[in-house]
C-alpha cells in the first residue's frame, strides 16, 4: 500500500468515528474521491448521492467507482439540479462543496436535514467558506490535509508561483456605452472613479466592479504578455486560463470552453496525447481533471477568490514519475492596484517565499 492509499484509508476511518458528518479539505490529488469510496465502502452504503458542480468531476467519480469495482446505486446531480433530489440516502457526497452558491447551500440544508451522513469534499476551502458553511448546515472541517504537508509527503509537485506584471494597453481606442472612444486604460480609470463615488455615497458598485472586471478579462495587455510567454515556451505543454472565450480565442492555440464540441481533443491534451502544445480553457479544466505532463500553466485571468486560484494552480502539481519536479506557474497581473489587491488575497493557501514577483 503506498502512502496515498494508506492515508485515504486513515482519512476515511477517521471520518467515520467522528460521526460521519462534516468536510473533508483535502490537498488536490490527494485522492478526495477514493477517501469518500472507502467511507461508502466501510460504512456499507447502497445508496448514494454524488452532488458536483460540472461534468468533468462526475466523470471522475465514473472512472474511480469502476476502477475500485465499487457496488452501489449511485444517484449523480448537480448542485443546480439539487433541489430535485431532497430525499433520504445511505450517504451524501458533496464535492467541491466551496463551489456552491448561497441558494444551492439553502437546498443542501434541506438535504442534510434527511440525511445524518455526509461529507463536503474540497481541496480548497477558505476560512470565510468554512464560516459560511458552518452557519447553513454546521459544516465543520473533520480531516485537513494541505498542498504543503502533501508536496512534502511526496504526493503533489512543490512549484514555483511567477508574477508577470503588464500594463493596461493606452494606445487601441474603442468605443464604450456612450460611443466615445477610449483606451483599455481610460476605461479602467472612468471604472475606478465611478466605484469611488458609488462607494461614498453609499451606493451599489456591483455593476460598475463587473464592467471592470470583464475590462480586465479581455485586456490587450494581458493577451500581449501572454502572446510573449506562449512564444517563449512553443515546445513546451502549456495550460492556459482565460476569463472569456474572445481571450482564448486569441492565442491561435487548442481552445477549450462550454461552446464548443471538441472534448475528444481536450482529453487527448489532457493525458499528453494530443498534436497541440498549448490549451487555452475558460472555466472548465479547473477541476476535476487531471493534466499529464504539463511542463507550464499560466492564468491570463485570477479574481479575487482564493479557492479558484487554489484549483487552477493545482492543475500543474500532478507528480508524474519526476520526484524532483517543480511546477511553473504564470500570473499575467496589470500594474492596477486594484487587480493586485485581487491577485494578494487569491494566493493567501500558497506558501509567499514560493512566489515570485517579475
Amino acid at each position: 500500500m503506498n502512502i496515498k492509499s494508506k492515508y485515504q484509508d486513515k482519512w476515511s476511518d477517521d471520518f467515520i468515528k467522528a460521526g460521519n458528518a462534516g468536510l473533508l479539505a483535502l490537498a488536490p490529488r490527494a485522492g478526495k474521491t477514493r477517501t469518500a469510496l472507502q467511507i461508502a465502502q466501510k460504512t456499507k452504503s447502497k445508496r448514494i448521492l454524488v452532488v458536483y458542480p460540472d461534468n468533468k468531476i462526475k466523470n471522475s467519480w465514473i472512472k474511480d467507482i469502476a476502477e475500485t469495482a465499487f457496488k452501489a446505486d449511485v444517484t449523480y446531480t448537480t448542485y443546480l439540479s439539487l433541489h430535485k433530489h431532497i430525499q433520504q440516502y445511505d450517504y451524501v457526497f458533496l464535492d467541491e462543496i466551496h463551489q456552491s452558491s448561497h441558494a444551492q447551500r439553502e437546498e443542501i440544508a434541506k438535504l442534510l436535514k434527511l440525511n445524518s451522513r455526509w461529507a463536503g469534499l474540497s481541496g480548497s476551502l477558505s476560512p470565510a467558506t468554512i464560516k459560511e458553511l458552518n452557519q447553513y448546515f454546521k459544516a465543520k472541517v473533520i480531516i485537513q490535509y494541505s498542498i504543503e504537508q502533501a508536496i512534502k509527503d511526496g504526493l503533489i509537485s512543490n512549484y514555483e508561483i511567477h508574477v508577470v506584471s503588464c500594463k493596461l494597453d493606452n494606445k487601441i481606442q474603442t468605443k464604450n456605452k456612450s460611443g466615445k472612444l477610449v483606451t483599455e486604460k481610460k476605461a479602467s480609470d472612468n471604472y475606478g472613479y465611478v466605484i469611488d463615488m458609488l462607494r461614498s455615497q453609499g451606493k451599489n458598485t456591483m455593476f460598475a466592479a463587473l464592467g471592470r472586471m470583464r475590462l480586465i478579462q479581455k485586456s490587450v495587455g494581458k493577451i500581449e504578455a501572454t502572446k510573449k510567454l506562449l512564444e517563449q515556451f512553443k515546445d513546451e505543454r502549456v495550460l492556459i486560463f482565460n476569463g472569456l472565450t474572445t481571450t482564448a480565442n486569441s492565442f491561435g492555440s487548442l481552445v477549450h470552453h462550454s461552446r464548443n464540441e471538441n472534448e475528444e481533443e481536450f482529453i487527448n491534451f489532457a493525458n499528453n496525447k494530443s498534436k497541440y502544445k498549448h490549451l487555452a480553457v475558460v472555466k472548465i479544466g479547473n477541476s476535476g481533471v487531471n493534466f499529464i505532463s504539463l511542463d507550464r500553466i499560466i492564468l491570463n485571468y485570477f479574481d479575487s477568490n482564493e479557492e479558484n486560484t487554489t484549483q487552477k494552480i493545482c492543475r500543474a502539481l500532478l507528480l508524474d514519475e519526476d520526484p524532483e519536479k517543480v511546477a511553473m506557474i504564470y500570473i499575467i497581473c496589470t500594474n492596477e492596484d486594484y487587480e493586485r489587491k485581487w491577485l494578494e488575497k487569491s494566493l493567501k493557501m500558497f506558501k509567499q517565499s514560493k512566489i515570485y514577483y517579475d
